[in-house]
C-alpha cells in the first residue's frame, strides 16, 4: 500500500477548483488519503472501466473507457433522474471504475468527502474483514443533499462445492438531490442483479418513470427479503444439530445391536459456535440495514433541512423495516436456541469423558489384580525351581559317580583293601571328551560371532 502525503493539495479533488468541502465537517486530509493508499485494491486500469448510464425515461448508455465517460460527464445535458452503475467483477474484485473516473464523478458532481467511506468497502479484499464496516452518512448545503449508504443482503452464489449455498453481498448507493431543478443522480457501486432486474421490470410494468424515493426503496427492498431465507437456512442447520444432540448416545450401550446411529463428537460443537458466529454477523447487518432505513426514512419524509415538493406523508419503507425486525428477533431466538444446544452438546461430551475415565479406572484396577496374580504365580514358579534345583545339586554327584564307575574304565577293589584300577581305554574317553568339548565351544562361539555381524554391520551403515 502506497504511504502519501496529505499535505500534498493536487492529490484531493476536494480541495480546489469549484468542488471545495466543508474544511469544518469533512476531513478532507484523510478521505484523501483513503482514495489514494487504497488505490490499487479499489479501482482498474482506464482502459478497464465499464460503467452504465440510465437517463431515466430517456435512454442506457454503457461506458467502456475514462475518455468515453469523460466526454459524456463534460457534454451532458439531461435533467432528471440519472443512475450510474459502477460494478465488480466478482466478490473481491476491484470495482470496474479507474481512479480518474471516480475522482470525475467527484468533481463533476461535488460529491461530499464521506462517499469515500462507502467505496472503501468494495474491492479486492484477501479477507472478510470489511463485512463489519458500516457506512451511512447524510449532508445538506443549500439546495443540495447528499447521502450515501451501504445495503448489505444476500445472495445463492450457485457453487455446487461449498457447503453454504449462500453469500453476503453488498451495494453501495449515493444519492445527490436537487430540490430547484428537480435533478436526482445516483451512483450504485456493485448493484445487485436482483436490483437491476427489479429496476428494469419495474420501468416496463409501471405507468410511471422512478422517482428518487422509488430508487431508495428498491434498495431496501432488495437488501431485504432474501434474508428470511438464508435465516431459515441457518435455523435448518441448528435444528439438524439439536436433533442429533436430543438423540445421541450419552454412554456406551451394553449390547452392541442396540446402540443409537447418533454421536456427539468435538466436530459438532465446532459446527455450533460456526453457526453462532454467522449469527452475530447476521444481526450486525441486520442492526445496520435498520439504520440505513430509519436516515432513509426521515430523508423521504421531508426530514432531511430541504425544502421538499412532495408529499410528506406515507412511509415506503414500512415494509422493509418491519421485515427486518422481524428476522432480527428471529435471529435473538436462534441465540438462546444455540446456546441450550451448545450446552447440551458440552455436558453430553462431559458425561462420555467421565463415563471414560470410569471405564479406563476399572481396567486400570483389572490390569493391577491381573498383575499382582501373574506375580504371585511367578513366585510360586520360582520357588519350584529352586526346589528342583536343590534337589539336582543334592543327586547330581551320585549320578556322576554311579555313571563314571559303570563305564569299565575303573574297577573297584574291595577284598584286601580298597583300589581303583583304571582300564587300558581310559585315554581313549579323555581325548574324546576333550574333543568334543573343543568342538562343541568352537561352534558355540562361530554361531556367536555369526549372529552378531550383520548387526555389527548395520550399525557401521548407520553411522
Amino acid at each position: 500500500m502506497e504511504k502519501v502525503d496529505a499535505n500534498v493539495p493536487e492529490l484531493s479533488p476536494w480541495s480546489s477548483g469549484s468542488n471545495i468541502s466543508d474544511a469544518y465537517a469533512f476531513d478532507v486530509a484523510h478521505y484523501t488519503r483513503l482514495l489514494v493508499e487504497n488505490s490499487k485494491r479499489l479501482f482498474v486500469q482506464d482502459d478497464q472501466l465499464w460503467v452504465k448510464v440510465i437517463e431515466v425515461g430517456e435512454r442506457d448508455i454503457v461506458f467502456r473507457n475514462f475518455l468515453e465517460f469523460d466526454t459524456y460527464l463534460r457534454s451532458s445535458i439531461f435533467v432528471g433522474t440519472r443512475i450510474i452503475f459502477v460494478p465488480q467483477r466478482f466478490s473481491w474484485d476491484n470495482l470496474l471504475i479507474s481512479e480518474a473516473g471516480l475522482r470525475l464523478l467527484l468533481s463533476h458532481f461535488k460529491i461530499f468527502p464521506a462517499l469515500i467511506d462507502v467505496v472503501n468497502a468494495f474491492g479486492a479484499q484477501t479477507s472478510s474483514e470489511s463485512d463489519s464496516i458500516s457506512a451511512c452518512h447524510s449532508y445538506v448545503r443549500a439546495n443540495i443533499s447528499e447521502c450515501c449508504y451501504v445495503a448489505r443482503h444476500v445472495e445463492a452464489h450457485g457453487r455446487e462445492e461449498l457447503d453454504d449455498p449462500w453469500s453476503i453481498r453488498q451495494m453501495g448507493v449515493y444519492h445527490q438531490r436537487n430540490v430547484w431543478d428537480n435533478t436526482n443522480t445516483f451512483v450504485i457501486f456493485n448493484p445487485s442483479k436482483t436490483f437491476q432486474q427489479r429496476l428494469k421490470d419495474a420501468q416496463i410494468n409501471s405507468t410511471r418513470l422512478p422517482t428518487w424515493r422509488d430508487i431508495h426503496t428498491l434498495a431496501a427492498s432488495c437488501s431485504t427479503t432474501p434474508w428470511r431465507r438464508y435465516i431459515s437456512h441457518i435455523e435448518l442447520k441448528l435444528a439438524q444439530l439439536k436433533t442429533k444432540a436430543h438423540l445421541s448416545a450419552v454412554a456406551e450401550s451394553d449390547t452392541p445391536q442396540m446402540k443409537p446411529k447418533l454421536k456427539i463428537e468435538f466436530e459438532d460443537t465446532q459446527n455450533i459456535e460456526v453457526i453462532h458466529d454467522k449469527l452475530h454477523k447476521v444481526n450486525h447487518i441486520l442492526v445496520s440495514n435498520l439504520n440505513v432505513f430509519k436516515i432513509l426514512s426521515n430523508l423521504m419524509k421531508g426530514n432531511s433541512g430541504v425544502q421538499d415538493q412532495f408529499e410528506t406523508g406515507e412511509n415506503r419503507l414500512a415494509f422493509c423495516t418491519d421485515e427486518t425486525e422481524m428476522q432480527n428477533r428471529r435471529v435473538n431466538t436462534l441465540f438462546q436456541r444455540i446456546n441450550a444446544a451448545s450446552g447440551l452438546m458440552r455436558n453430553i461430551i462431559d458425561f462420555r469423558g467421565l463415563e471414560a475415565l470410569k471405564t479406563s479406572s476399572a481396567m486400570s484396577t483389572e490390569l493391577s489384580q491381573l498383575a499382582h496374580k501373574r506375580a504371585e504365580k511367578s513366585q510360586k514358579d520360582a520357588r519350584t525351581i529352586t526346589t528342583v534345583t536343590v534337589f539336582t545339586m543334592i543327586f547330581l554327584p551320585a549320578s556322576f559317580v554311579s555313571q563314571f564307575l559303570s563305564m569299565g574304565y575303573i574297577e573297584l577293589d574291595t577284598h584286601d583293601r580298597v583300589s581303583l584300577k583304571f582300564g587300558s581305554g581310559m585315554w581313549i574317553f579323555g581325548i574324546m571328551t576333550l574333543f568334543l568339548l573343543i568342538v562343541t565351544l568352537g561352534s558355540w562361539l562361530w554361531l556367536e560371532i555369526r549372529a552378531r555381524r550383520p548387526k555389527n554391520l548395520g550399525d557401521c551403515e548407520a553411522n
